[in-house]
């Protein structure tokens, strides 16, 4: 099985595209590739048996056609089911345009802009126990972060441990919802 959505990228405003979408009945996340224009990108993660999964992938700009039809398609990789069960679904597909914030990148101002929402996302991270919120304040903090990062070349020294901070509050978010989901 395979799904295919086109897309095309603005020419005139600098953005980051992401993808964001609903899988349901995906068991592992060896099942579905995500390729964009015939490049793999990714894979479907798996989930918790027919619970709705969102979720979101960035999209590299490096393989985005400016100007032409881009091609997402998720393409089924392995059966892991037996006969008669129930398939997989991907739905509410959604591309996100997210434009870069203006920042001039010769003073140094996007690399004081990251920095200081990264610092900011540190301090939320360290004192999720404390509120609730603090988790995800601290991801939105990181993904302004990562926005500010985008115009930077070569990237700051404190890039990895932003990405890492975004996989690891990602994570436990994930896990949250999920033991959630459970409890319910």
């Amino acid at each position: 099985y395979e799904l295919h959505f086109d897309f095309e990228v603005s020419e005139t405003i600098e953005a980051i595209y992401y993808l964001t979408f609903d899988s349901q009945g995906v068991e592992s996340s060896d099942e579905i590739s995500i390729s964009l224009n015939s490049v793999p990108i990714g894979n479907v993660s798996g989930g918790l048996g027919d619970y709705v999964k969102t979720q979101k992938l960035k999209l590299p700009k490096k393989h985005m056609l400016k100007g032409n039809v881009n091609e997402i398609l998720f393409d089924q990789l392995k059966n892991t089911r037996s006969t008669g069960e129930k398939t997989w679904a991907i739905s509410s597909v959604k591309l996100q345009m997210v434009p870069l914030p203006k920042c001039d990148v010769r003073n140094g101002e996007c690399t004081r802009e990251a920095h200081q929402h990264f610092e900011v996302a540190e301090k939320l991270w360290n004192t999720r126990q404390l509120a609730a919120t603090n988790a995800y304040n601290a991801l939105s903090n990181l993904n302004t972060s990562m926005l500010f990062l985008e115009a930077i070349e070569p990237k700051p020294d404190f890039t990895r441990s932003v990405q890492q901070m975004t996989r690891d509050v990602e994570k436990y978010l994930d896990q949250v919802c999920s033991k959630t989901m459970l409890q319910v």
